[in-house]
């Protein structure tokens, strides 16, 4: 992963010289927004998931055919639920666009552009699934290029998959966010800007959520909602970090 002080330092850089020599780490990340951010980016998260497992058990019956009718509708109806679900993914961090935290904008900012980009990916995939129906519906299918189709469809779900591993990003800035910037001067410091309460809330919201996936940080054969996860649950829960008090 880039370091968080890349990150920054790009930020600083496109504000201008002056502004990158001026401002620090404690400027760029002060105590403001820390608990209610990383609790509204866990939800972002969760509404992710509902997406990410539906795209999941799709994965499971691409062995069997999925052109009759019924299961045309089916792959419909998901896209349709997969651009609800990342239009109130993505309003659970406009709200932070102001924040006077830097770092919490710029994760928001960020986060929110790929959410709009897997909303402008499942609109094209359930466009996609429309014109399939239609021809089906309307006695087209042999004229139909279900070859093509099939291409499309393979590409835009691959797409998709590398779209969302941003997030992973993100939730590794989140991480850095969750300093104290009063106990700080780097992102290497061990002191979270939040109490212990928040702390077992913010973890326990990651509980509600995960499905008995309890793993610290990112390994292998993660979904990228469980990387996610995995990387904020392993500062939550490590007593290496201590608590506000």
């Amino acid at each position: 992963m880039r370091s968080i002080l890349l990150f920054i330092l790009s930020v600083f850089l496109a504000t201008g010289p002056v502004a990158a020599q001026e401002t620090s780490f404690k400027q760029f990340n002060p105590d403001v927004d820390k608990y209610e951010f990383a609790k509204s980016f866990i939800s972002s998260l969760g509404y992710y998931a509902r997406v990410s497992g539906r795209l999941a058990l799709e994965d499971k019956a691409a062995v069997e055919s999925r052109t009759d009718i019924r299961s045309i509708r089916a792959c419909i109806d998901h896209r349709t639920l997969d651009n609800t679900d990342l239009r109130i993914a993505r309003n659970y961090l406009v709200r932070y666009f102001k924040s006077s935290n830097g770092l919490i904008r710029r994760v928001a900012i960020d986060s929110v552009a790929t959410y709009d980009r897997l909303i402008g990916m499942s609109v094209q995939e359930r466009t996609l699934w429309q014109e399939f129906e239609d021809s089906r519906l309307g006695g087209r299918a042999s004229s139909f290029d279900e070859v093509g189709f099939g291409s499309k469809q393979v590409l835009l779900a691959r797409d998709k998959k590398e779209i969302a591993k941003e997030l992973i990003l993100q939730a590794n800035f989140v991480t850095k966010v969750l300093l104290s910037s009063e106990r700080c001067a780097t992102e290497d410091c061990k002191e979270l800007a939040l109490t212990q309460g928040e702390r077992y809330r913010l973890a326990k919201k990651l509980d509600s959520l995960s499905e008995g996936n309890l793993d610290w940080g990112v390994k292998p054969g993660q979904s990228t909602v469980q990387a996610c996860m995995a990387i904020l649950r392993e500062v939550l829960e490590d007593p290496v970090y201590s608590s506000r008090p």
